[in-house]
């Protein structure tokens, strides 16, 4: 499709990406708008509830966390009372989310916006005590689709130790929710680079397990 035609098709504006080539930051609604053309979920709503979820969770202070997205003290309190950002700055918001946060904050966050559970203060002191909300044993197949991969490639890193940590009961491999979410959460990179950097030092830490231990027999039915 040319650029005119997606333009016209989407947005009823020809000039649409080339605008956008040119340095155009469209709002939050735009893309809501070009998502759902486009056949994807929007994002806009999500958005705001993950600051709010945030900003219970980590307790920082509205004004902290606005000086920290564009200087503006106000910033949050206008996005939560129905601003619409530009993309450029739901970036640099995320990015201070993502930076701000430890792993069990960023997974009581998506309790809070995805399962409805109360967004509750989590310090960094409870790190290595706290209870994940709706934490449970998932089965290979439910811990696959948490991390969006096949069942076979989670079948896969059991045998050469580079997948998160699961129990063997009986002949059949379980994972703990909020040790799945732990792992994930240790392998955000924020580049190409550094996550190659990342998997070449767990595949040179899993090389020696494999020896020792040798791999995975595939006798378990891995459900």
């Amino acid at each position: 499709m040319s650029r005119t035609g997606f333009g016209r098709k989407t947005m009823r504006d020809p000039t649409f990406v080339f605008e956008l080539e040119r340095g155009r930051e469209p709002r939050i609604d735009t893309v809501d708008k070009l998502l759902v053309k486009m056949g994807h979920e929007p994002v806009g709503a999500r958005f705001v509830a993950e600051v709010g979820a945030f900003l219970a969770v980590t307790g920082m202070k509205r004004s902290e966390f606005s000086r920290e997205v564009n200087r503006n003290r106000s910033f949050a309190t206008w996005l939560l009372n129905g601003g619409l950002p530009r993309l450029g700055t739901v970036d640099r918001a995320s990015a201070v989310m993502a930076r701000e946060t430890t792993p069990a904050q960023r997974e009581a966050i998506r309790a809070a916006v995805e399962d409805g559970a109360p967004a509750v203060r989590v310090g960094r002191e409870d790190e290595g005590e706290i209870e994940m909300i709706d934490d449970g044993y998932m089965s290979t197949e439910e811990a696959a689709a948490f991390l969006k991969l096949s069942p076979r490639t989670l079948q896969a890193y059991r045998g050469n130790g580079k997948g998160p940590p699961f129990s063997r009961m009986g002949n059949r491999a379980r994972y703990l929710r909020s040790k799945v979410a732990e792992w994930a959460a240790a392998r955000e990179a924020r580049s190409t680079t550094e996550a190659d950097e990342k998997e070449r030092e767990e595949s040179a830490a899993a090389a020696p397990r494999d020896r020792k231990n040798g791999k995975d027999t595939g006798k378990e039915d891995g459900r």
